[in-house]
């Protein structure tokens, strides 16, 4: 057993130092990206634009309803490049930059499979078009168009992106929606956060000035069940819809360790030890009692404060639905 552990060990080490090495001069093959679903149009980004994009679990979209089948809440899409061997401005051959190929791409394709297989159902970055398993042609695929080909990145790196939820300075620059005209509402279907500028990637139905809105349990089937609904100011998307909040709200409801303090990770899994019974028979310590009486009476406060919420969201939801097409007011 111990041989064979070692073997493993040393095929590992290999495929890492090979995916490191100077590679080939084969000729490049493009890997096709995603294309996109409906008539989404996009504005173009900017030279230092890259972003880390999630799907929205909700029943409108494509991908929101694949994704609903593993997770109530989100799913990791990937971390999106631009190709960095493409010139700033096409007009102007002077400024070309061209990336040379110095990672062995086969090596770099086996290793990083080998590390998406333990993390794929932790980040929540599923396989949609599989058929045995969720995992992990198609994680593989994203990482050497985003990682291997546009930015010449080994596959620890790009993993490292994938996994980077404790700078929660990253701001909004990529949100796609659709327009539900029953509400005058702009529905969130994507979201990504990184440098670079914002990109919209709207379907035609889209309509400025009117806000978003993260669709929640009110909005029934076309909405994520376990939230409740959030709307955003249109012109002012970036400062409020933050990946501190969207990390908080959303990614650790479904992943509790995202939100875990990384010190207390470790303790955490070692286990915590089971308070010892009371064999007194008075009914356990009077301050525990105490205690746990402020706590559920804490705990009735936040219950009535999101029932609030929610009469206060269905009241205006009823404001806004008419009858008649083309109701939604002009901004």
């Amino acid at each position: 057993m111990k041989i064979a552990y070692f073997v493993i060990f040393v095929l590992q080490a290999a495929l890492f130092n090979l995916c490191n090495a100077a590679g080939d001069d084969d000729e490049f093959v493009l890997i096709e990206a995603d294309q996109g679903v409906g008539e989404f149009s996009v504005n173009p980004a900017s030279p230092d634009w890259a972003s880390l994009l999630f799907w929205i679990s909700n029943g409108i979209s494509t991908f929101g309803i694949k994704c609903r089948r593993f997770s109530k809440y989100y799913c990791l899409d990937a971390y999106h490049t631009q190709d960095s061997r493409t010139v700033d401005d096409p007009g102007d051959t002077s400024v070309e930059r061209v990336t040379a190929q110095t990672l062995n791409e086969e090596a770099c394709e086996a290793w990083f499979r080998i590390l998406i297989e333990s993390k794929w159902s932790q980040i929540n970055m599923v396989d949609f078009y599989f058929k045995n398993a969720p995992c992990c042609t198609m994680q593989v695929n994203k990482y050497m168009f985003h990682g291997w080909q546009n930015q010449n990145m080994n596959p620890d790196d790009y993993m490292a992106k994938l996994i980077d939820y404790e700078n929660e300075d990253k701001p909004l620059n990529f949100i796609a929606a659709h327009f539900l005209d029953e509400f005058c509402l702009n529905m969130i279907l994507d979201v990504g956060f990184g440098p670079g500028n914002l990109r919209r990637d709207h379907t035609v139905s889209v309509k400025e000035g009117y806000p978003y809105v993260l669709a929640g349990h009110d909005f029934g089937d076309i909405g994520n069940s376990e939230i409740n609904s959030k709307t955003f100011d249109y012109e002012n998307i970036r400062e409020e819809l933050t990946f501190h909040w969207f990390k908080h709200n959303i990614m650790c409801l479904d992943n509790p360790w995202i939100c875990e303090d990384p010190k207390n990770r470790k303790k955490s899994k070692q286990g915590k030890k089971e308070p010892k019974k009371d064999k007194s028979g008075k009914g356990g310590n009077k301050k525990k009692n105490r205690r746990r009486n402020k706590d559920e009476a804490s705990t009735s406060k936040k219950t009535e404060f999101r029932r609030r919420h929610l009469r206060e969201f269905r009241s205006r939801k009823r404001h806004l639905k008419y009858s008649h097409l083309n109701h939604c007011p002009r901004f």
